[in-house]
């Protein structure tokens, strides 16, 4: 059989399962309701609709589906996230070595997410291990963000996010490159994402109930995809895109 994953958050102080998270399992629905509302928003009037008054339906063709329908502007991007998932299907496929590799930086990358949150909430990092398959972050710290830190590998692409914030540094006119390469991040959470998120796994079945890690990874993932969405427009990058999202939560 193959060897599944095998990945661990573990506290210090906490390590009782409290029954409180089941209080956010409403707001968390509403929130997933609103992101949900704004993502079909995003995609149906930013990006698919175009230009009724100027767009000549009978010319339409594949290159101009990008051009008129405002998909030109994640090209690259796209590029960039299939070509990493393509490339990761047939290496690890036909060569052990790479196989290893990858699984090797799964981990990695999925207890250094761990560790971020852990510094972006205020908590401390007891101990970490790692293994090719498997690993484990100990911390404690504040309450409030035990949820954050044990869900970040399903939640924070940081990868993503630290392209997208050097990217407001790079010349508009030489982005494409570099779109490419943020896509190969978002294509390695995506292959991430699939692999780990499980009920198995410690992060998530650690919580009193599992609605509150479904709804909360849910809600996470679609406002991730509105944020990523707007920072490609011409007038946005991520810092005013994610303000831009935050915003229009609440506007009907």
């Amino acid at each position: 059989m193959p060897h599944e994953p095998s990945y661990g958050f573990m506290l210090m102080t906490e390590t009782k399962q409290n029954t409180r998270y089941n209080l956010w399992c409403v707001p968390l629905a509403v929130l997933l309701a609103l992101l949900l509302r704004e993502m079909w928003d995003i995609v149906m009037h930013h990006v698919l609709i175009p230009d009724w008054n100027r767009f000549e339906w009978g010319k339409l063709s594949w290159p101009n589906v990008f051009k008129k329908f405002n998909l030109g502007i994640y090209w690259w991007f796209t590029i960039g996230m299939a070509l990493f998932l393509v490339m990761r299907k047939l290496l690890v496929r036909y060569s052990k070595f790479f196989n290893g590799a990858f699984n090797g930086l799964d981990t990695r990358a999925h207890e250094f997410s761990h560790e971020l949150m852990c510094f972006m909430t205020g908590r401390k990092v007891i101990s970490k291990h790692v293994e090719e398959n498997n690993g484990e972050v100990i911390s404690s710290g504040p309450q409030w963000g035990v949820p954050l830190v044990a869900l970040a590998p399903y939640t924070f692409p940081f990868l993503t996010y630290i392209g997208l914030a050097l990217r407001t540094l790079i010349d508009w006119h030489n982005t494409w490159l570099f779109d490419i390469l943020i896509g190969m991040t978002l294509g390695f959470h995506i292959w991430c994402f699939a692999k780990e998120t499980r009920l198995y796994q410690t992060d998530i079945n650690r919580f009193s109930t599992m609605l509150f890690p479904i709804l909360y990874i849910a809600a996470c993932s679609v406002f991730n995809f509105n944020v990523f969405a707007v920072t490609f427009w011409n007038s946005k990058n991520l810092f005013t895109a994610i303000w831009w999202v935050i915003q229009h939560l609440f506007v009907w």
